[in-house]
């Protein structure tokens, strides 16, 4: 049985950002971004747990071509998406949320 993925509102924000900076530096780069996360948000649909816990019950799932994480928490049949964290940024940012 698979997972439901839901994403905080400030996500959004993130992917957004993300995407339109890939845009300004090359055509369609912003477009593999959103291709390369949906494949990570598929898997966390199928096994969540995959990632190991890191912070309290937050997981950090690592994206292979861009520098970016995905930080949720799994409630219940939920895996709820917090951040799609850009890694070269201090990490002080990420702890604010």
């Amino acid at each position: 049985m698979n997972y439901t993925v839901l994403l905080k509102e400030e996500v959004n924000t993130d992917i957004k950002d993300a995407y339109q900076w890939y845009e300004s530096r090359q055509e369609s780069l912003g477009e593999r971004f959103l291709e390369e996360l949906e494949d990570y948000i598929k898997v966390l649909k199928i096994n969540p747990q995959i990632y190991q816990v890191r912070k309290g019950n937050r997981r950090y799932c690592p994206m292979k071509i861009f520098p970016y994480l995905l930080v949720y928490e799994i409630e219940d049949r939920n895996v709820v998406i917090y951040a799609v964290f850009n890694a070269y940024q201090h990490p002080f940012r990420l702890d604010k949320r």
